[in-house]
Formats: C-alpha cells, sequence, structure tokens
C-alpha cells in the first residue's frame, strides 16, 4: 500500500468519527432541550435574575418637548427626560407592526415565529382581516410612494390587547394620529382596533375572535377589551382638543369607545372584579377600573354603581393593617398591591380635597379617625367611610411597594412585574413630584440594564412577548406625558 493510500485512508476515517461525534452531540443537544422543557412547567418559581436593589448608574437621557405638565394631587409634575435607550424600544415596535395596524401575538426572543419578507407568517389557519383603507387616512406609504393596495390580508395570531398597549406607549412618547414620528403607526394601531371593535357583537365579553394569546391566558378572557378601552380614551382626547381631526374619525373613535364601555360594563362580575379566569386576572380587573376611570373622564357615560364596585374589589385587597389577599393575583403581592393602590387614586384625590392635605399625611392615622376628619368637613357617611378605607388601602400599598422584594414580583421580569410597574407610575404621577422622581429613578435604572441588544424587553416567564414587554416599560417611563390625567 502506497503513502498516498494510506494518507487518503486516513483522512476518510478521521471525517467518518467526526461525523460520528457531531451526530452524538446534536442528539445529546437535542436531547437535553426537551428534557428541559419537560421540566419547567409554566410560570414555574424561577431563580431570582434581576434584582431592582442592585441597579446600575442612571441612564443618560434626551429631553423630550412637553406643552403641558401633568397635575398631581400635590401640584403640577414637570415630565422627566426619556432615558436615550427608549428610542431604540419604539423603534423596534415599529418594525414589528404588521401591515394591517395589529402586533402579532408572538413575536421577539424564545418564540418560534416564521415570517417572510413582510415581516408576518401565514399559514392554511388563518384570520381574515380586511384593510379598511376606503376611508382617507393616512396608513403610512412604501419606500416606492405607493399606498399599499386594498386586498384582504391573512394574519394568524393577532394580539388585540398588546396591540392597543403598543399604541398607548406611542402616544405617550409624544405621537398622536397627526403628529410625531411614528403618526402612522398610530393610526394603523387605531384602524384595525375601530374595526376589530365594530365587528364584535355587543354582547360580547371580549373584542374579536383572537384565541390563546399570552395577555389573555395569563391576565383574562377580555384583555383586550380593556386595554383597547384605555387606548380609545387616549385618542379621543386627543382628537377633541386638535381641530384638524376630520369628523368621521372623531365618530369613529367615540362610537368604538362607548361600546367598549358599554360590554366592559356588562361583563363586570358581582364582586367588582371582571373575568376570574387567567393566571394573575387581578391585573385584569385593574386594566378595566383603570378603562372606565378614563373613559368617565373624557365624558362617556360610565355607571358610578359600576366604577365603585370596581374600586372597592381592589381596595379590599389591601387591608389596613397592610395584609393583601392574593387568590386572584397568582399568589404574588406586587399585582394587587399595584392594582389596588392604582384604582384608589381617585377616591385618594377626592379625599385630598376634605383633609387639606396629602393622603401620605395621614399614613399612620387609622380609618375610622381619617373617616371622622372627612365628615368634620363635609362628605356623607357613605362617601366619607368608601374614601377614608380607599386612603388606608393607598398607603398601606404604598407602604409595601417599597421592599424592593415585593417589587420583584414573581421572582423575575415578566409582562406582568412591567404592567405592575407601569400602574405605580401612573400613581406616582398622580401623587407628585417627589415619588414621580423616586420612582423614575429606579425603573429608568432598572431597564437600562435588562434591555435586549435589539431594543426590545422581554419577559422570564408567563407573559414574555417582546411587544407587550416592550410597551409596558416604555408606559411606565412615561407615565408623565399622558395625554389624560390619572
Amino acid at each position: 500500500m502506497t503513502r498516498k493510500h494510506l494518507l487518503i485512508g486516513a483522512f476518510a476515517l478521521s471525517f467518518f468519527a467526526t461525523g460520528i461525534a457531531a451526530i452524538a452531540i446534536k442528539n445529546n443537544h437535542n436531547q437535553r432541550t426537551i428534557t428541559d422543557i419537560k421540566a419547567s412547567p409554566v410560570c414555574e418559581k424561577p431563580a431570582q435574575t434581576t434584582s431592582v436593589d442592585e441597579l446600575p448608574d442612571p441612564p443618560k437621557a434626551t429631553t423630550v418637548s412637553q406643552k403641558t405638565v401633568k397635575k398631581g394631587t400635590r401640584g403640577l409634575v414637570t415630565p422627566r427626560a426619556i432615558p436615550n435607550y427608549v428610542d431604540k424600544g419604539l423603534a423596534w415596535l415599529a418594525k414589528n407592526q404588521l401591515p394591517n395596524g395589529a402586533w402579532p401575538a408572538h413575536p421577539g426572543m424564545g418564540n418560534s415565529y416564521d415570517t417572510d419578507d413582510t415581516g408576518y407568517r401565514q399559514t392554511d389557519d388563518v384570520k381574515t382581516v380586511e384593510t379598511d383603507v376606503a376611508r382617507k387616512v393616512e396608513t403610512g406609504e412604501k419606500k416606492t410612494g405607493k399606498r399599499q393596495s386594498n386586498t384582504k390580508q391573512q394574519y394568524s395570531n393577532l394580539d388585540p390587547a398588546s396591540t392597543a398597549l403598543a399604541a398607548t406607549a406611542f402616544m405617550r412618547a409624544g405621537n398622536t394620529l397627526t403628529e410625531g414620528p411614528y403618526r402612522h403607526n398610530v393610526r394603523k394601531a387605531l384602524d384595525f382596533l375601530i374595526l376589530t371593535v365594530r365587528e364584535t357583537p355587543l354582547n360580547s365579553s371580549n373584542i374579536g375572535n383572537h384565541s390563546g394569546t399570552q395577555p389573555q391566558n395569563k391576565l383574562g378572557q377580555n384583555i383586550d377589551l380593556a386595554m383597547t378601552t384605555q387606548f380609545l380614551t387616549r385618542v379621543l382626547a386627543v382628537c377633541q382638543n386638535n381641530s384638524q381631526t376630520d369628523a368621521q374619525t372623531l365618530k369613529d373613535v367615540r362610537d368604538a369607545l362607548e361600546k367598549c364601555v358599554a360590554m366592559l360594563q356588562n361583563s363586570q362580575q358581582k364582586d367588582g372584579s371582571w373575568t376570574g379566569t387567567g393566571w394573575a386576572p387581578v391585573l385584569n380587573s385593574a386594566m378595566a377600573n383603570n378603562a372606565l376611570e378614563y373613559a368617565q373622564a373624557q365624558g362617556i357615560t360610565v355607571s358610578d354603581e359600576v366604577l365603585v364596585r370596581s374600586q372597592q374589589y381592589q381596595s379590599d385587597n389591601v387591608s389596613e393593617d397592610g395584609a393583601v389577599r392574593t387568590e386572584s393575583a397568582a399568589g404574588v403581592e406586587l399585582y394587587a398591591l399595584t392594582s389596588s393602590k392604582r384604582a384608589n387614586v381617585q377616591e385618594s384625590k377626592k379625599a385630598e380635597k376634605y383633609l387639606d392635605a396629602p393622603v401620605s399625611a395621614y399614613k399612620d392615622m387609622d380609618a375610622a379617625t381619617i373617616e371622622k376628619e372627612m365628615k368634620k368637613k363635609g362628605a356623607k357617611d357613605d362617601d366619607a367611610r368608601r374614601m377614608s378605607k380607599a386612603v388606608k388601602s393607598y398607603n398601606s400599598a404604598s407602604e409595601s411597594l417599597q421592599s424592593d422584594v415585593v417589587l420583584q414580583g414573581f421572582g423575575n421580569n415578566g409582562g406582568e412585574e412591567f404592567l405592575s410597574y407601569m400602574m405605580n407610575s401612573e400613581a406616582c404621577v398622580a401623587e407628585g413630584q417627589q415619588p414621580w422622581d423616586k420612582w423614575h429613578d429606579k425603573m429608568a435604572s432598572l431597564f437600562g440594564k435588562i434591555q435586549n441588544p435589539d431594543g426590545s424587553w422581554s419577559g422570564h416567564h408567563c407573559i414574555t412577548t417582546n411587544v407587550f414587554c416592550t410597551a409596558a416599560v416604555i408606559m411606565t417611563l412615561t407615565a408623565d406625558r399622558d395625554p389624560i390625567a390619572f
């Protein structure tokens, strides 16, 4: 056998061995991955991956112009500069919006989502949505300068709740239907949601026929309705103050909002909550409560009985002595505390008119004494009793939320944590500059630490989708720029 033959044989043997090793490694990797998946049930208590008490230096921020300041219960709140990294988050949201204006249910890291060159998946099992471009609305143009064709597009796994949340995040960042770099994104989302509401029967408890989304499974089956109602209130607030808004758009928004409010009120449970399904339905009930408050503030008829029952339900979740009911909060105090604190803002603001002092000044006083103080100032018996309870619940929740252990929520970041942070941001803005500044600094540092390289944020349990998480983070940091008051 020649030297040449020996070399060829050695090479062949080496190649064969390498192939066997590669196959073994691949099989071992696949086996490990499958085992890991089976061993990790949904929302299993994780190891702590993010700590709110170990934060980096505050991120650099960019000042974004704001025409007005927000009104807090202790005076005017000057908007904080928006951290530079938020720009990447907004750009990521815009990039992942579908042509019909919606956002898909499962885009982002850790999700299997096959896309074509338009950024969305087409499958055999899809739901059809027709883009409403017959009306002369600005929906954006491609680089060719041609408007998208008026054809039926097929989309699967749409997420109305995340769509409404993302569109609201754009609005808090300064975009409207006619102003801002992302005005076309807001417009397209509005068209999609109005069409979805229009096609939904009035006796339904949710909008659309999209099912199985993470927000629905984790928060509740009518979360799309609550989130869309919140978004429509912002749009209505801006449109009513903009003389350039066309009459048809204003009518469409108002009609859709009134329908959503009626659906929300009709679907409320006897105890003041909304759907009991979902992993942490207290958050769904909180979104519904806040949506009705916003709508009422914009002149939409809302039943006082429904709203009081809703606020009472949230208030009851935090007792005067600080005990927290968590059976509807997946056992996580953070969810119940922020839901209760946010829902008690309105009643606490009413109480301050009688107390002539911020509610925090009464944190060491029991509810009965607070009630007597308000009665002396002219409050009716039932009103004084309700407001005093709201004040105690608000102060108890505020005190508990000072704990970094409580703020860690389930143990690491999920969409539920980000949504809870968003509600606390709104409560802090309503309270005044000092609590808002302190909270904003804490959140700005935290979010700068955990942002994904592509500009988005994602969850590590339960609600993990980047669209929902990114929108909630932006909403948390821009509560002082909301078009409506809290």
